[in-house]
């Protein structure tokens, strides 16, 4: 069930309905409050805003390859169970040949 969250990040307070508890949406707050502050601390000419936009530009990247990985992995996995899967056989076969013998 969705509960409504409370969270301030940047000096910004918004309202958000999560699935998720309490602790872990007030502690992604934290971090993308942490970043655009230390960010805009590092770089007097970037802004809260532009901060925030490559801040959800990193996480979108980070997200996608994570995703991509994720899909290369799976693809390893489904050929190796294929692999596995013709080397049992070979093997078998094998095996009933030197029965037969």
């Amino acid at each position: 069930m969705k509960e409504r969250y409370t969270v301030e990040i940047s000096g910004i307070e918004l309202n958000l309905l999560s699935d998720e508890q309490e602790d872990y949406v007030l502690g992604l707050a934290k971090i993308i409050d942490g970043r655009i502050n230390a960010m805009v601390m590092s770089n007097k000419r970037c802004n809260k805003t532009e901060a925030a936009l490559v801040c959800a530009l990193d996480y979108l990247d980070d997200k996608l390859k994570t995703t991509l990985t994720l899909e290369n992995v799976k693809k390893q996995r489904d050929d190796s169970i294929i692999e596995n899967q013709r080397l049992r056989k070979e093997l078998d076969d094998l095996r009933q040949k030197q029965s037969a013998k």
